[in-house]
């Protein structure tokens, strides 16, 4: 969101917490909907770096986890998006932030499978279950194609910027030292 004026008493990093983390899991996890009182984070980069929006201005970018696999249509985005502004004027004090807004991009569920095709609208990549983790996670080397290599989140070591960045020396690493000729 690109929003016209400054939001008071919001921080680059905001969690809004304030119900039930295990009631907001189950509808994850175990209901697969929509949560009733969802909880949020709110990323205000423009809070600590002054280029990323227009002075007096506010760039901001919330993010609710959802289930995979839910239906996301434009309406229910909107009530959603409302809701979360609504908890942000009144933890903040700001008012009319819906009338502010200058850009809004919304990505949920099905962008996530229009664009990369991922599972139900994954997000997040492989879940944490045993399966899906140490030596039962995607190898960095393709084991039918030579000189394929695989880096980013979905491998060894795994999810998360730090990691996906070590995947990314590892994969150099490993083709600078292989067989590889042009």
């Amino acid at each position: 969101l690109g929003m016209k004026s400054s939001i008071p008493n919001l921080t680059h990093h905001t969690l809004f917490f304030e119900h039930s983390l295990d009631e907001h899991i189950d509808c994850i996890y175990a209901d697969k909907k929509w949560p009733e009182k969802p909880l949020f984070y709110a990323c205000c980069p423009s809070k600590t770096d002054i280029d990323v929006a227009p002075e007096g201005q506010e760039n901001l970018f919330l993010l609710m986890p959802l289930a995979t696999g839910i239906l996301d249509n434009e309406e229910t985005r909107e009530e959603y998006l409302m809701h979360m502004l609504e908890r942000l004027e009144k933890q903040t004090g700001a008012k009319n932030l819906r009338e502010q807004i200058v850009y809004k991009r919304s990505y949920c569920v099905s962008d996530f499978v229009q664009d990369y095709n991922a599972y139900g609208g994954n997000a997040y990549g492989l879940a944490n279950t045993l399966k899906q983790t140490a030596v039962w996670k995607p190898k960095i080397r393709n084991k039918s194609v030579q000189n394929l290599f695989y880096t980013g989140q979905l491998t060894v070591p795994g999810p998360g910027v730090p990691p996906a960045i070590i995947s990314g020396k590892i994969v150099a690493k490993e083709a600078i030292e292989s067989d590889y000729k042009l």
